[in-house]
């Protein structure tokens, strides 16, 4: 008797709930291609200033400290691009194949604008 009780209970109070939890995280992993197109502009132009202005100016003029900074900013962006890029691959049905060259892309100058362009 006890045992029915909680059955219907449990069943009663999550067919009630308007989400299930499962459904809850499911919308919160949800990403939007606007979102991904944002962190893959921003982690293409960090890369570029990192390489374009950072670089030279510890190597050249022996000023290190923007390296620190634009590095550790690039590197937050870097791996919330392939973590995204993983989500996209699930939301847009990208084949395995597609994924790669869409990872590859976050290690090349401009390589991000290009798989924004052609895969999104």
């Amino acid at each position: 008797m006890c045992e029915d009780f909680v059955n219907n209970f449990t069943l009663c109070c999550v067919s009630s709930l308007p989400y299930s939890i499962f459904a809850a995280k499911v919308k919160a992993l949800d990403i939007s291609v606007k979102t991904f197109r944002i962190i893959s502009t921003l982690e293409a132009i960090s890369f570029l200033v990192l390489l374009g202005i950072a670089m030279p100016l510890k190597y050249i003029w022996d000023m290190p400290e923007m390296v620190s900074v634009v590095g550790m900013a690039h590197g937050v962006l870097f791996i919330a691009y392939l973590v995204m890029a993983y989500f996209m691959k699930e939301k847009l049905n990208w084949s395995w194949g597609t994924l790669a060259i869409v990872m590859l892309c976050s290690v090349l100058p401009f390589g991000p604008f290009y798989a924004e362009r052609k895969y999104l």
